[in-house]
């Protein structure tokens, strides 16, 4: 039994962690905020609708509302079938072969010519028609079409220089009669370009402009056309991660740098009261550990599909009773029972490949660009955990007793299998604010026929055989039973919600909430809410950051905070995207009691 404790002692210390499910490097070092990532492969396990997106730049657009008028040639009507068909088998015997149709109206099948774009041709092919065909019409159809215009904004170019001095100058100069406009400075062709406003429509610009001519600003002011983009979001054509996306999350409940400072290295026999302040630092029950790691071994993308094969995820938890530490600390205490009932651990960990499509919506009734998206997920793996324990150990002064029940679901860790679906959707509102939401891994479980194993002991030792002891000896066997059973646990389906607004093009703003679902398994889980920004983000070396709270209950027992703080940087050359994130918890630098830590490397075309 000793030893058996001295396993769970470790087991515990080890898996000591925190992971709060972070996609990527993109979204840990935004704690959150930003689970799209860049695209490509960092969709895969956030939202699938991101793969609807057209690589490059997309352009905005509105819906307009259109007519199509198409001309056709009513032919011959009869209420004999056969006879239509041997006038259009005779039609393409002379050489007016067409993609006729027939059909019916009321009591007469009609012979058509469809298909002319104007009445020109359509005359034009009635005189060719044999004399027997004398009562034909043409015939011009209307029909209802929605067709997706390109938006354009109109700046007005006030000054151009290549002297940045002179631009600061015509700027103070300028300032009182543009400080309603929007500015914009741009360098182009090593010019310096100032334009101010943003309008919807050309004639709007030309009475601006007038006016600010009419007042002395600029003489050579001139209307500038622009193609407004719907967002900066670009979406790689070909991209892939190989064994290079990981991330590992660790946090403990007893040490931080503040903590070993204060305790490592001091007499608590000769200071008596530093002890008594660790001990009450301990959890009132239970110390619980929490690990939760994410690894990728393929995933790749080819413009609407995505493939991810193998991408692993482990959860594990463990529960020590505190009454161990206390034991441990103080020593045994005679006729004292120590309850150890608050032993508890689960565990899975289960590989998932899935395969994911995304397409645009393009309907009257939307007034912004959509998409939507699926992915299918197939779950291999495996899952362990207590369902019941209970235990004490009894000290006098001559013995020493041990006794627990337990109840072991699985020990032998034998794999199920089971399904999960995707299910995403994406809304670009304008050129700067996108709205998103995402389901992923609904319906998740993992089933199989497993052991159940029922063991019971009780140990009570002398002084003398505490030596001896032998934890596999049978002499101290209750009860020892199997069974098999029909087991399944449901995974966490994770809800995903976020908005991404454009400050500029220097300055990207992320917002999300996310949460998990289906969490019978792994406890109680609150919502995560996640702010964080993007620096440079078009250049080739971003800079992010972000702030969470929320997220897994226990984090904030274990750690007095369930904030988090992220920092990360990426490194863009080319097709090489390399991204790294670290984040902490429940502080920063000294205070902090968890420490996370991780990067991908990807290729993009």
């Amino acid at each position: 039994m000793v030893n058996k404790i001295k396993c769970y002692i470790i087991f515990f210390f080890v898996p000591m962690a925190y992971g709060q499910f972070f996609y990527s490097p993109i979204d840990l070092s935004t704690s959150g905020a930003s689970f799209s990532g860049n695209l490509g492969t960092h969709s895969l396990q956030t939202n699938p609708a991101f793969l609807g997106i057209k690589p490059g730049d997309e352009i905005a657009v509105s819906p307009v509302d259109t007519f199509i008028i198409s001309y056709r040639v009513r032919l011959i009507e009869s209420d004999d079938k056969n006879k239509i068909k041997q006038i259009e088998a005779n039609l393409k015997r002379d050489g007016l072969d067409r993609e006729y149709k027939i059909n019916k109206e009321k009591d007469f099948f009609v012979l058509n010519a469809p298909g002319f774009k104007d009445s020109f041709s359509a005359h034009n092919y009635s005189r060719n028609l044999p004399s027997t065909i004398s009562n034909y019409r043409i015939v011009a159809d209307t029909t209802k079409e929605v067709v997706f215009k390109k938006k354009f904004i109109y700046k007005i170019q006030l000054f151009a220089t290549d002297i940045k001095d002179s631009l600061k100058t015509f700027l103070k100069r300028s300032k009182p009669l543009i400080k309603d406009l929007k500015r914009n400075v741009t360098l182009n062709d090593s010019m310096y370009r100032f334009s101010v406003g943003s309008f919807e429509y050309e004639q709007e610009a030309l009475i601006v402009k007038d006016s600010l001519i009419e007042n002395g600003l600029s003489p050579d002011a001139f209307i500038v056309k622009e193609e407004l983009k719907s967002s900066s979001l670009s979406a790689p054509k070909f991209s892939i991660s190989l064994f290079g996306n990981n991330s590992i999350s660790l946090n403990n409940n007893l040490f931080s740098a503040n903590w070993f400072n204060t305790y490592s290295g001091i007499d608590m026999v000769e200071q008596p009261s530093v002890k008594e302040s660790l001990l009450e630092s301990l959890p009132s029950e239970s110390a619980d550990g929490i690990l939760v790691t994410n690894t990728s071994l393929l995933d790749l993308t080819y413009k609407n599909f995505g493939l991810s094969l193998f991408n692993t995820s482990l959860f594990s938890s463990f529960s020590l009773p505190t009454s161990l530490f206390e034991m441990i600390f103080e020593g045994l205490k005679f006729d004292n029972p120590i309850d150890i009932s608050e032993l508890d651990y689960k565990t899975y960990v289960v590989g998932s490949s899935s395969l994911s499509y995304g397409m645009p919506i393009e309907h009257e009734s939307i007034p912004f660009e959509t998409y939507i998206g699926i992915g299918l997920r197939y779950l291999k793996g495996s899952f362990s955990y207590l369902d019941s324990f209970s235990g004490e150990i009894l000290t006098s002064t001559d013995s020493i007793t041990i006794s627990y029940e337990q109840k072991i679901i699985n020990p032998d860790f034998t794999l199920g299998s089971g399904y999960g679906i995707d299910l995403g959707v994406l809304c670009i509102l304008d050129e700067k604010i996108s709205g998103q939401i995402s389901f992923i891994g609904l319906g998740s479980s993992l089933k199989n026929t497993v052991s159940v194993k029922y063991l019971a002991q009780e140990i009570k030792l002398s002084n003398g055989d505490i030596e001896d002891f032998d934890t596999d000896d049978e002499a101290w066997v209750v009860l020892d039973s199997s069974s098999y059973e029909d087991i399944s646990i449901e995974l966490p389906a994770k809800l995903n919600l976020g908005l991404n607004y454009i400050y500029s093009n220097k300055v990207h703003l992320k917002g999300s909430i996310q949460h998990l679902m289906q969490t019978k398994f792994i406890g109680s889980v609150n919502p995560r809410f996640s702010l964080g920004v993007e620096l440079l983000p078009k250049t080739n070396f971003p800079l992010r950051a972000g702030f969470s709270t929320g997220g897994f209950n226990q984090i904030a027992e274990i750690s007095g905070s369930s904030n988090t703080y992220g920092i990360g940087f990426g490194i863009h050359l080319g097709v090489f995207h390399f991204d790294l994130g670290m984040n902490q918890i429940g502080g920063i630098f000294n205070n902090a009691k968890g420490f996370s830590i991780g990067s991908d490397l990807r290729l993009l075309f």
